[in-house]
């Protein structure tokens, strides 16, 4: 598979790519952060931030397989630059701080604020995850009350953006 192929995976007929990507990174880069957040990424979405280290995808709707949530995707975030919208920033500003359950790490977000999850841990390994923040109580309850699942999976996910 290209490059070009790679950053624009077919979905549903459409092709989807991404816009306003980051400096592109190595595998070196991903292994600190695995180290750092003691978390192991899916090799899928290793691969997509090793080819786009994030950006905004279009199309960029989605549905939450129990088809309560239909949002968009704003921006995925990037690794390695420790600026707003990265991986480092989500992850102190909601797993080290306890908002959400350590075996998640947002990976995106909504036009709302609300944060697309990856499960990085335990039962559900892989799978995509809406996290509706505006549901949440003043105080984060660092549960999956708010939480509805996308997909299985990083690509499954990706591919069926529309």
């Amino acid at each position: 598979m290209t490059l070009s192929e790679q950053l624009q995976l077919d979905a549903g007929g459409a092709m989807t790519s991404i816009l306003e990507q980051r400096s592109q990174i190595g595998v070196d880069v991903l292994d600190g952060l695995e180290k750092k957040f003691g978390i192991s990424f899916s090799d899928e979405y290793k691969s997509f931030l090793i080819n786009t280290n994030g950006g905004k995808p279009s199309p960029k709707r989605f549905v939450t397989l129990d088809k309560k949530v239909e949002s968009m995707v704003v921006r995925f975030f990037s690794a390695g630059t420790n600026e707003e919208e990265s991986l480092e920033v989500e992850y102190e500003e909601y797993v080290a701080s306890g908002a959400i359950p350590s075996d998640f790490i947002p990976i995106a977000y909504d036009p709302a604020g609300n944060r697309v999850l990856l499960c990085v841990g335990g039962e559900g390994r892989e799978s995509i995850y809406y996290w509706s923040v505006d549901e949440e109580p003043e105080e984060f309850s660092c549960s999956r009350k708010y939480m509805r699942k996308i997909s299985n999976g990083f690509n499954e996910f990706f591919d069926g953006l529309f």
